[in-house]
């Protein structure tokens, strides 16, 4: 694991959720040029117990005007996500990480 991914993930508080997806590769050392192929759709993903789902990902994928969006989904419906957040820098990417798994904590 990387020390970027042991910054974010070690520094939130998960609750019951488990990290089922981690490749969330992004260095803020690092131009957005260096590692293009980070910023994708598929990045992070946290479950909890198979109802709840927060997701993370960068879209557009590998383009440089994209964002961060964090979203949570019950029971796979992610067509009516419960929350949904952009961003494009990774203080509040970990922010509105937090505030999902809080979330989702209050409402399971």
């Amino acid at each position: 694991m990387s020390k970027i991914k042991n910054i974010i993930l070690n520094s939130l508080q998960l609750k019951n959720g488990k990290v089922v997806y981690d490749d969330l590769n992004i260095n803020p050392a690092l131009s957005f040029a260096q590692q293009k192929w980070s910023f994708k759709e598929d990045m992070l993903q946290i479950d909890f117990n198979n109802k709840y789902l927060i997701d993370v990902g960068w879209y557009p994928e590998f383009q440089e005007n994209g964002a961060f969006l964090v979203i949570v989904i019950k029971d796979f419906d992610w067509e009516n996500s419960l929350f949904e957040k952009r961003c494009q820098d990774l203080g509040t990417l970990k922010k509105y990480l937090q505030e999902a798994i809080d979330l989702v904590s209050c409402i399971h």
